[in-house]
């Protein structure tokens, strides 16, 4: 998949913040992001407060999902199990683990819900990282400068100013995925 020249793309939801979301941050942030081959978004990520990780930001994906090899060294447990069809209509039943910490720049979860999916194993690919985790965090991709900034409703009220905004429907799928 390649993306358009486009700038920025900038991803904000629908309903107001909450409150622990508008106070989540103080200063915007800014994480590197790099492309695939194929067009993918990679960005750094952290697992367990130790583990770096290089993971697709998928905004089209639903549900973070991790290699199973890495969810193990952080003692992830057993979280039952979530069932999702693909864009192609694929049906997928992905295990549900619970794991202590995901953090993707200054958003640090924890007791986090992921996915395990062995593929990404025998393809060496760390995780995939969806908007469902950022779903109360306003960020922009900008492609130009390969960044990825978390805002603050200031840095937001000014991108907004400068630029179109485009709403977005998301859909909740049972609080464990979000799909735009």
């Amino acid at each position: 998949m390649r993306f358009p020249a486009l700038g920025l793309l900038a991803f904000v939801a629908a309903t107001p913040l909450p409150a622990q979301s508008r106070a989540g941050i103080a200063d915007p942030a800014s994480v590197p992001l790099t492309t695939s081959a194929e067009g993918m978004l990679i960005v750094p990520a952290t697992l367990g407060a130790t583990i770096p990780l290089q993971v697709i930001l998928d905004t089209g994906a639903g549900l973070d999902i991790l290699a199973p090899s890495l969810i193990r060294k952080v003692n992830g447990k057993a979280a039952g199990a979530f069932t999702g069809i693909r864009m192609t209509g694929d049906r997928v039943d992905v295990p549900l683990f619970i794991v202590p910490e995901l953090a993707l720049g200054p958003i640090v979860r924890t007791h986090v819900v992921v996915g395990g999916w062995d593929t990404l194993d025998s393809l060496h690919i760390d995780g995939i990282i969806s908007v469902n985790g950022l779903r109360h965090q306003p960020f922009t991709i900008d492609f130009a400068d390969k960044m990825l900034t978390f805002e603050t409703e200031q840095s937001l009220a000014q991108r907004r100013a400068s630029g179109h905004s485009t709403p977005l429907q998301l859909s909740d799928e049972r609080g464990k995925a979000l799909d735009l």
